[in-house]
């Protein structure tokens, strides 16, 4: 049994934590007076941590006790007190404020989710219909694989939008690569069909402004 006070934190950044009287009478090991064996003691004292106390800390344990009557009496009017404090070595205790999870309301959910399934089914009704007509003219001029296969990253794009919601950690670790490969792939298709088509128009000027296409 014993009595603790409250923790507190000092100007200079040390935790001070409570700080507990309990009275301890040394075992008797039962050889003569006088005689005791060793005492061990373990005792927890609860720490409350202030706001703003992040930081690396080191452990330092200071014990105070007395060594006879602490009552004046007609022979005895003092008491010795010995403080024993050291530092525990090569121990280093981090502390972090607790973290602050944020989440989405169920109603938002809902919207972004009709959202991604209305622009995944719009890039498939796409995806399809290029299909359907792979073998016009027009499909085989504008290359219809290469289309296909920007509607499809197009759907992958609109469907892994919902990763952006942190509902757990898997969302959290497919939303990058889900999100950046197709985009990645849609942008070099682009590229590669803005040059192809450069060359052919150019090639169409060059003829017409040639004396052949003159006259």
């Amino acid at each position: 049994t014993g009595s603790f006070a409250p923790s507190t934190t000092s100007d200079d950044g040390y935790l001070v934590s409570d700080y507990g009287f309990i009275p301890v009478v040394p075992p008797d090991d039962g050889e003569g007076e006088g005689d005791y064996r060793p005492l061990e003691l373990n005792v927890t004292l609860p720490l409350v941590l202030p706001e703003r106390s992040e930081g690396d800390y080191f452990v330092i344990g200071h014990v105070t006790f007395s060594i006879g009557s602490t009552e004046s009496t007609a022979t005895n009017t003092s008491a010795s007190r010995m403080d024993i404090a050291d530092a525990i070595p090569f121990n280093i205790i981090t502390l972090k404020d607790e973290p602050i999870v944020h989440s989405i309301t169920e109603p938002f959910k809902i919207a972004m989710s009709v959202i991604a399934a209305l622009c995944f089914g719009w890039q498939s009704f796409l995806l399809i219909s290029i299909w359907r007509h792979r073998d016009s003219v027009v499909m085989k001029i504008a290359q219809a694989p290469f289309l296909g296969l920007i509607a499809m990253s197009g759907a992958v794009i609109a469907l892994s939008s919902v990763c952006f919601m942190p509902l757990n950690d898997a969302f959290c670790n497919l939303r990058d690569p889900l999100i950046l490969i197709p985009s990645s792939l849609i942008g070099s298709i682009m590229v590669g069909r803005i040059w192809r088509a450069y060359w052919v128009l150019s090639t169409v000027l060059r003829f017409a402004a040639s004396d052949v296409g003159r006259g």
